[in-house]
């Protein structure tokens, strides 16, 4: 994908109103805490972020994914305001896509894991006092040129070593895979994809998860994969290796699964998926940029065993049987345009699971009046160029980008009310109690 997306880092704080009016709002204040003018420059498709007290003072710090040219950024949390501070570790200054604080040694503090899109990922181990050490190549985590997104750590062998599970998109050189490393509990890692049973197949997928979906005190594993690539579901089964159930366990699931979460939405006691796609809800919007699904297409891909992928969020309630039911359009989720991220969390503390989810694009890619534009655009300059004899005419991504049209987006902000549905806030980032 040639469009590089453009983000400014957004903190916000938590403005509770107990007014009559009883509302939850947030206000973009990055500048006033004393953390803004964070960008992601032309970033590949976004940057990741971590809120987590990484000094272990009791206040929440903040970690920034950078694009290339640029170093991770570390901002610490002074009761309330931030400062930026500096760590002694070489950064390699290239493209992040994750930045996760890990205690993968046991020894109570916490190591950093940072993926990379363009590079090696890399692990830093923290030796104490908050110094630490590059031990990428000694882990074994030293994995080149596989354009990494996503990292999930959890223990799926029960021997109480946080493992990693590390998501490849590869759109561009079509080798990457993801893989399973087992924490062999000495400071390194060892691949076990073969032994574990998992695809080493290009499966495009940003993100994946940890939860024991069927309670059965071993954790399984949720990838969600984009373009044709079906998600994959992997039931873990108690002895090392894994299996794919995700036809079984989904009656569908998204076609371009871009981010993934997993809660207890409904409060009984069992894992629920969310799943968010590119489809809007606003009707001329949906038609000029994504406006339907090829139905050739899509039972080709299903009678080939892609599952039945449809271009929606998916909200999958788990039945507590093995099975998942999807709701996300009974519950009002189902559409929330180009989408990348999702959240649950209690946001009005009111004892159910809300659901935040990031969207935009810097230009509409997929609009069909650009895609008709462009090709014009190209032939007049094809003709143009031969016509002055240069039959080697190459042109200007940056230029051809810069045809499509750009619309802001809104993110979506949705209150849980408790009966399988949720609300969609009546402005931005409010929430009414």
């Amino acid at each position: 994908m040639l469009m590089k997306s453009l983000f400014r880092t957004l903190i916000v704080s938590i403005i509770f109103s107990y007014t009559l009016t009883g509302q939850i709002e947030f206000s973009e204040e990055a500048n006033l805490l004393g953390c803004g003018g964070s960008t992601y420059g032309l970033g590949l498709l976004g940057g990741g972020i971590s809120f987590f007290d990484f000094d272990r003072d009791g206040w929440d710090d903040i970690t920034i994914s950078s694009e290339d040219g640029d170093p991770v950024r570390f901002f610490k949390n002074n009761t309330g305001t931030y400062t930026e501070v500096f760590f002694n570790f070489e950064d390699p200054f290239f493209e992040t896509k994750t930045v996760q604080w890990v205690d993968f040694d046991n020894d109570s503090d916490f190591d950093l894991f940072v993926t990379s899109n363009t590079d090696s990922n890399r692990l830093y181990q923290n030796i104490g006092s908050m110094t630490f050490d590059d031990i990428t190549v000694s882990s074994g985590l030293n994995v080149l040129d596989n354009e990494t997104y996503g990292g999930s750590w959890g223990d799926y062998n029960n021997d109480g070593w946080l493992d990693l599970y590390i998501c490849s998109r590869s759109a561009t050189s079509g080798v990457g895979s993801n893989f399973l490393f087992k924490n062999n509990q000495n400071s390194t890692f060892t691949d076990v994809n073969d032994i574990a049973g998992l695809t080493t197949e290009n499966n495009l997928s940003f993100c994946a998860v940890f939860f024991d979906y069927n309670k059965d005190g071993w954790q399984d594993i949720y990838i969600a994969c984009d373009y044709e690539e079906p998600d994959l579901l992997y039931q873990n089964n108690g002895n090392g290796t894994f299996s794919n159930i995700a036809n079984t366990a989904l009656r569908h699931m998204s076609n371009f699964s871009m981010g993934s979460d997993v809660a207890d939405f409904n409060n009984d006691g069992y894992l629920d998926i969310v799943t968010v796609d590119m489809v809007s809800e606003d009707h001329f919007r949906n038609k000029v940029n994504m406006g339907g699904m090829n139905p050739e297409k899509f039972w080709k891909l299903a009678n080939a065993g892609y599952h039945y992928q449809y271009m929606f969020n998916m909200l999958q309630i788990n039945n507590g049987n093995g099975t998942f039911s999807d709701v996300a359009q009974m519950a009002g989720v189902s559409k929330t345009d180009w989408s990348w991220a999702c959240l649950f969390a209690d946001f009005d503390l009111d004892g159910h699971k809300d659901l935040h989810i990031t969207n935009g694009l810097k230009r509409d890619m997929r609009n069909n009046d650009y895609l008709l534009k462009r090709q014009a655009f190209i032939d007049q300059r094809l003709a143009e160029a031969k016509a002055q004899g240069n039959m080697n005419y190459t042109f200007d991504p940056i230029e051809l980008i810069n045809l499509a049209p750009s619309h802001k987006l809104q993110n979506y902000m949705y209150q849980n009310t408790g009966q399988l549905k949720f609300k969609k806030a009546q402005k931005k980032g409010v929430i009414k109690r």
